[in-house]
């Protein structure tokens, strides 16, 4: 299929896509590791509190009586939270203490999980906002007790829309650079080719003395030079043929010579 766009037309679109697609790629790039970043660190400061409250709890508990189980509760009951951070704890299958409002903050967890062992959920709330739960066993002698927390993480995904958002005020900004930078480059390299296309038409005209600019050592001084030197060659070779028509012309007879030039 044959191309109908103008060398200069496609120069300005491959700097301007060459442009956009770097600034894309970097961007981007930039705000996964930002996001990642600041979300690994919101995961490990809940993973701190949480440790801290499992060993709070684990440490009042340490005996296997009801009256101990109590005392886990009420510390439990008594531990400050962060705003939208909840606690549960789950013996088997009954809630023996839930600091929640309601049971639909916490996500269901499909297993137990091992006395080392932390699951992970990341999920959205009621409100939209981002949580992060941790589920655990809570270490109470003969009874499978498993502490379930959620703490927020949603100021690592505001702090991703705030990015967000800026970056698409500055790739419009990059945007009209680029396409700024993207004109000057195409005028500076049609500039020297529309000189050269202007004199390889005068000397198609039949004006043999029109001659390019050379200006510098570059690519397009070269191709100046090639012209300039093609317009001599050809300078010579017609006058080369002049003069050697005249030469065939004295050679010849007179009458032949007035015959040729009535014909003529």
């Amino acid at each position: 299929m044959r191309n109908h766009l103008k060398f200069s037309t496609r120069l300005f679109l491959s700097v301007l896509l060459l442009v956009t697609v770097t600034f894309s790629l970097g961007g981007n790039l930039l705000l996964y590791a930002s996001f990642r970043s600041a979300r690994d660190r919101e995961t490990e400061n809940a993973l701190a509190s949480y440790r801290l409250m499992q060993f709070t709890a684990a440490a009042v508990g340490m005996n296997q009586s009801d009256v101990q189980l109590n005392k886990v509760v009420n510390a439990l009951r008594q531990m400050r939270l962060d705003p939208g951070a909840a606690l549960r704890l789950r013996l088997d299958d009954d809630i023996a203490y839930s600091s929640a409002p309601a049971e639909d903050v916490f996500r269901t967890v499909e297993r137990d999980v091992e006395e080392t062992e932390l699951l992970e959920q990341v999920f959205v709330g009621a409100d939209g906002a981002h949580y992060l739960q941790i589920t655990g066993a809570l270490p109470l002698g003969n009874l499978s007790a498993q502490l379930d927390g959620v703490f927020p993480i949603e100021s690592a995904y505001k702090a991703l829309h705030t990015q967000q958002r800026l970056y698409r005020e500055v790739f419009c900004v990059v945007l009209v650079l680029g396409a700024l930078m993207a004109l000057a480059l195409m005028r500076l390299l049609t500039k020297p080719l529309n000189a050269l296309s202007a004199t390889s038409r005068k000397i198609a005209g039949g004006d043999l003395t029109c001659r390019a600019e050379v200006s510098g050592n570059d690519e397009f001084a070269m191709l100046a030079a090639d012209v300039n030197h093609m317009a001599d060659e050809l300078n010579a070779r017609i006058d080369d043929l002049t003069d050697a028509m005249r030469r065939q012309e004295c050679h010849l007879p007179c009458g032949y010579a007035d015959k040729r030039s009535e014909s003529g």
